[in-house]
């Protein structure tokens, strides 16, 4: 199943994945909390006692908490359904190629493969002080030629990534012999 989503030859072999650095979720569980955390907190306001005559009607009855509750639960599956988006986006080096699947919507993805021959360089970037502290940042693939460059952000330990991914390409160029200027 996998090798058909991925298009890889049944020779080849999957070496290893790069996924997202599990950071990147928290402005995706932050957001969505907040945003329940404060309907929650205006129907308890325009439930309380002390300042229900500011409100209409509609806001202290139980059709607006209804309302409120349906809000809050789309809210939480909208949260979920970013998470997950946001999980499904990885690279994957496999004994030929470089594929990198970048998941940007529930119905829209990108799955761009890249022969490891055409491997120029690989940079791993890690900026901030939060990046060196948590261990994660950029993978920059370089290619030879027109072939568009690779860039997988919030990488999950980018630099032993980026050594894995070269040490693949070295073993590529000795297994097919390829000369590289």
């Amino acid at each position: 199943m996998r090798s058909t989503i991925l298009n890889i030859d049944p020779s080849e072999t999957v070496d290893f994945e790069v996924r997202r650095h599990p950071v990147g979720l928290i402005p995706i569980y932050g957001s969505g909390v907040f945003i329940i955390a404060l309907l929650i907190g205006i129907a308890l306001l325009a439930r309380s006692s002390g300042l229900g005559a500011d409100f209409p009607d509609f806001f202290k009855g139980a059709m607006f908490l209804m309302v409120v509750f349906a809000v809050s639960v789309l809210v939480a599956i909208g949260t979920y359904i970013a998470a997950r988006i946001y999980r499904t986006n990885e690279l994957i080096v496999t004994s030929e190629n470089l594929v990198q699947i970048l998941q940007t919507s529930l119905f829209s993805s990108a799955v761009s493969q890249l022969s490891l021959e055409k491997v120029q360089d690989v940079t791993a970037i890690k900026r901030g002080f939060f990046a060196s502290v948590f261990n994660f940042g950029t993978i920059q693939v370089e290619t030879a030629g027109e072939t568009a460059n690779f860039a997988f952000r919030l990488a999950k330990d980018p630099v032993v990534a980026a050594k894995q991914i070269n040490e693949a390409h070295e073993k590529f160029i000795k297994k097919y012999g390829i000369d590289v200027i």
